[in-house]
């Protein structure tokens, strides 16, 4: 079986919680910290061979710069 997840984001302006979660995983839809609908943002497949994120093509991308 294929190691699928999804990355999703809380729709509540004030909470906007990110989080990974199995993509089968029926409590997906609520925010876990709020309980307020979530819209999925990206994907993970575990099995994929180079293990890349990919992103919904409905959904706008924005890049960022980060220095750590």
């Amino acid at each position: 079986m294929s190691q699928q997840y999804e990355f999703r984001q809380c729709k509540n302006d004030l909470c906007r919680f990110r989080y990974p979660v199995a993509a089968r995983d029926p409590r997906r839809e609520q925010c876990p910290l709020c309980g307020t609908e979530t819209r999925q943002v990206s994907t993970l497949d575990l099995e994929n061979e180079q293990g890349l994120i990919t992103r919904p093509t409905n959904q706008p991308t924005r890049h960022v710069d980060v220095l750590l």
